[in-house]
């Protein structure tokens, strides 16, 4: 299973690349995450980064990445909203840096994860 990964706010971007470099750091996730980028037209000067894939797998995987995001969103010092979507089941969660208290058991949620 994939999961994609959207942040928004300010300096999207290098929340973006803040956030995959976090999920790499993690042994679960080495090797497992990507950033995809796109082009918005003529007038743009190159690719934009636009969202994260992290191949979770089966297992414990999609645990781990709830409590992972969950963390890195604890730790934002600037207003972030992080939408998760999960590709087997199309769900999709919204979470913002300004009410993470139940963040990871929303994404658990999503993501078909249990407490183990």
């Amino acid at each position: 299973m994939d999961v994609t990964v959207r942040v928004s706010g300010q300096a999207a971007e290098d929340e973006l690349r803040s956030l995959r470099d976090w999920l790499s750091a993690d042994d679960t996730f080495r090797g497992r995450v990507t950033l995809e980028t796109s082009h918005r037209g003529t007038e743009d000067m190159g690719a934009v980064i636009d969202l994260l894939v992290v191949a979770v797998g089966s297992g414990g995987a999609a645990t781990v990445l709830a409590g992972a995001i969950a963390t890195w969103l604890r730790t934002r010092r600037s207003d972030v909203t992080v939408e998760i979507v999960e590709s087997a089941h199309h769900r999709t969660v919204k979470v913002t840096a300004l009410r993470v208290k139940d963040a990871e058991a929303m994404i658990r949620g999503v993501l078909g994860a249990s407490e183990s």
